[in-house]
């Protein structure tokens, strides 16, 4: 809703693992995408990247812990003991903080 009411280009970018994809951030980036194509007004254009995230994110939509289970950094977690914080990671509108990057510094926002 922040970057509705900002007005601004916006470029999202998932981070991915070392400069690989990541399904995980993609599904993310794609979460990020339908929720400003859903709420915004105007127009909103979408590279084919985007199109495809948005697309992947609604295939999980209800199901994001599995997404995250099929992903390779979800599998590794998995292997160490970690697996049960999955869908403690997949939960979403859990806080109303946005991160702002200014000066070089990501802070927390409102």
């Amino acid at each position: 809703e922040r970057c509705l009411r900002l007005n601004h280009d916006l470029l999202i970018f998932p981070s991915g693992n070392y400069g690989k994809f990541s399904l995980e951030d993609t599904v993310c980036g794609g979460m990020m995408i339908d929720l400003l194509l859903r709420k915004g007004h105007g127009s909103i254009r979408l590279s084919d990247a985007g199109l495809s995230a948005r697309i992947l994110y609604q295939k999980f939509e209800n199901r994001l812990p599995e997404a995250l289970h099929l992903s390779s950094h979800g599998k590794y977690l998995v292997s160490i003991g970690l697996g049960e914080d999955l869908p403690y990671c997949a939960r979403t509108d859990i806080t109303d903080l946005v991160p702002v990057f200014r000066d070089g510094v990501i802070r927390a926002d409102r």
